[in-house]
């Protein structure tokens, strides 16, 4: 089964009868021997009926239709939410994750199951933390666009886009300052 989805205007479903019935006539008084011309002298060579086009619709669609994990880890990549390109252990993941969504029946490996096809590999490691000096199993995730190219990759999207990240700025626009002390 193949789909085609596109976003359509809905006016002529909440237009008057009388002006619906004058549309309606004026398309079925099209001459159809010039609208086979036209069909029959137009150059389809190039059209791939298997290749469907990428519309605003058919993504909107994919979101929807997204896994609980799937639509965790979109939404973290598409806000920037999540500090990518750095180490945080498993469970803290693990834990961030059943926090936000309340999926309390997601089991840890079936999680980091569906983040690896998501976040493509991601390096294990055994780092110590703390006082203690425990030894705890962390992950080191991608970097932002790393994880949106995989994003993309997955939805066989390249054209997929994301908010453009504003975090690279230097400056200090968002620190207050207490005149007052000044």
């Amino acid at each position: 089964t193949r789909w085609f989805i596109i976003q359509l205007n809905d006016e002529l479903a909440l237009m008057e009868d009388v002006k619906k019935q004058k549309i309606i006539k004026e398309i079925q008084g099209v001459d159809r021997f010039q609208l086979a011309r036209f069909f029959h002298e137009r150059d389809i060579s190039k059209f791939n009926p298997t290749k469907n086009p990428i519309t605003d619709a058919l993504r909107e669609q994919k979101v929807l239709s997204l896994s609980k994990v799937e639509k965790w880890w979109y939404s973290h990549i598409h806000t920037n939410s999540l500090q990518f390109d750095g180490v945080i252990p498993k469970i803290e993941f693990y834990n961030l994750y059943i926090e936000a969504t309340k999926d309390k029946h997601m089991a840890m490996p079936t999680f980091y199951r569906y983040l690896y096809k998501l976040a493509g590999k991601l390096v294990n490691k055994r780092m110590i933390q703390g006082i203690s000096r425990k030894r705890v199993y962390c992950i080191m995730l991608p970097t932002l666009e790393d994880a949106r190219d995989r994003w993309r990759y997955i939805m066989a999207d390249p054209h997929w886009s994301f908010p453009v990240n504003d975090d690279d700025d230097d400056s200090d626009s968002d620190v207050e300052v207490d005149e007052s002390t000044v």
